[in-house]
């Protein structure tokens, strides 16, 4: 009857983790861009399977970029984190086969940009072994975009180009960002020559590939290129990028100003430089982006005179301290939000291990009750004097009857609240228990019962 119940357990559980339609209501949220939604229904379906069955990462990847998509930075971080760790824990070869790049991805929008490189490269690496260039040329870019984020040119560089060169001619916004993104480098870098050369070689793809705002972004780059040289035969264009900006975007309004800052200085207007530097740098400090903000300043100071530092709201000192403060916080919400993830995560082993321990054992349970049932019914088959087998099996169920029975009690018990086991040492005395008495129950079988049949029974 226990065996049965067990049975009746097992079936039960099975058909209570068919949570499909949940998760593809989920997913048909996230595709719609309902994440809100999609957060909803895939926490409650991780709420629901979580204690009965392994969770499946991709539910939490889902969950974190639902939240990414919210902009809710420190959520999405958790649940990567919690898919990473998870997934180290599960896998065969022990590397996570995604979320190393949008960890990467995680802690560059929090600022921690060192930390965004080393799984930048743990996810480039994770690569190596394919041919998908694809993800290849994506992780160039974001090693580009970190080391840019820490004034490390002549790194960014390095790794643009080699996305550059992994770009098609026929991918026109992808060759457009790239010779864009390498010459405004050159240009933060103080070297004008290589900057003139690669900005100039991205106006052809400008636009035909991108909007009109993105557009301006990069002719605007090789526009304030030619100001600081004294030409100012485009300078309508930047106005045009400023009025536009003003409406439309914070950052690329916080560019703008930059913009019209190089434009007053290359006309000698220092009065008005300050006023839009001071514009852009509220604006980038208000979004967090301090290094640019830093960047910016730099430039001011070394084409303006000494008398307009004083003027400045935001100093390079000012600012320095200011990013000091921000990295601080953001390491300290990084270790929080690492011990929330861990804790996730080490529940869901501990709910894993359970579970597939208590599958085992409803498994060896089985094998012993089919195995006993297989030797009987044979032996059944092949005897003429089934009144006398009937009775060696009446034998047979006498064999440690009260400990099999107590055992595969207890056992069932388990099985059925396995949330309440507490400790590894038990589930391995329950498991030593039922080998010994299926042994004991094999060893009378092979010997005994044969015994018997030779003797006392006749084919």
């Amino acid at each position: 009857m226990k065996i049965i119940n067990l049975i009746l357990i097992l079936l039960i559980v099975v058909s209570q983790l068919n949570a499909k339609s949940d998760i593809d209501s989920a997913f048909d949220s996230y595709r719609r861009g309902d994440h809100e939604t999609a957060i909803k229904l895939l926490r409650q379906t991780i709420a629901d399977i979580g204690k009965e069955k392994q969770v499946n990462p991709s539910l939490y990847t889902g969950l974190s970029d639902s939240y990414s998509n919210r902009d809710e930075i420190d959520s999405a971080f958790k649940y990567n984190l919690v898919t990473f760790n998870l997934q180290k824990s599960i896998e065969e070869n022990g590397k996570p086969t995604v979320t190393l790049n949008s960890l990467g991805m995680n802690y560059l929008d929090k600022g921690l940009t060192h930390q965004a490189i080393y799984y930048f490269k743990r996810s480039m690496e994770s690569n190596l072994g394919n041919d998908e260039e694809i993800h290849i040329q994506k992780g160039f870019i974001n090693l580009g975009n970190a080391f840019s984020n820490i004034n490390l040119t002549d790194s960014s560089i390095k790794y643009y180009d080699l996305a550059l060169g992994l770009t098609p001619e026929e991918d026109k916004r992808g060759k457009a960002f790239l010779l864009g993104t390498i010459g405004t480098e050159y240009f933060k870098s103080g070297d004008y020559t290589n900057a003139e050369e690669y900005l100039k070689q991205s106006i052809p793809y400008l636009n035909s590939s991108l909007n009109e705002l993105d557009s301006l972004f990069y002719l605007t780059n090789y526009v304030a290129l030619q100001m600081h040289n004294g030409d100012m035969s485009q300078a309508a264009v930047v106005q045009q990028y400023y009025k536009l900006t003003k409406m439309q975007n914070k950052l690329y309004f916080a560019d703008a100003n930059y913009k019209m800052v190089i434009y007053n200085l290359a006309v000698k207007k220092e009065a008005e430089a300050v006023k839009f530097i001071n514009a852009a740098n509220a604006l980038f400090v208000e979004t967090g982006n301090l290094q640019r903000a830093k960047n910016i300043t730099a430039y001011f100071l070394k084409y303006s005179s000494s008398q307009t530092a004083s003027q400045l709201t935001y100093s390079l000192d000012k600012l320095g301290s200011m990013q000091t403060v921000l990295y601080s916080d953001a390491l300290q919400t990084e270790v929080k939000l690492k011990m929330e993830s861990e804790e996730i995560a080490e529940g869901l082993r501990d709910d894993l291990y359970y579970s597939e321990m208590s599958s085992y054992l409803m498994f060896l349970i089985l094998i012993s009750f089919i195995s006993i049932v297989g030797s009987v019914v044979m032996r059944i088959n092949s005897q003429k004097n089934i009144k006398r087998l009937l009775q060696d099996l009446y034998e047979i169920r006498a064999i440690r009857k009260s400990t099999m029975n107590s055992n595969l009690g207890k056992l069932s018990t388990y099985i059925a609240i396995r949330d309440d086991i507490k400790g590894v040492e038990v589930i391995g005395k329950l498991l030593d228990d039922v080998i010994h008495d299926y042994n004991k129950t094999n060893i009378y079988l092979n010997d005994e019962l044969l015994d018997k049949k030779s003797k006392r029974l006749k084919v």
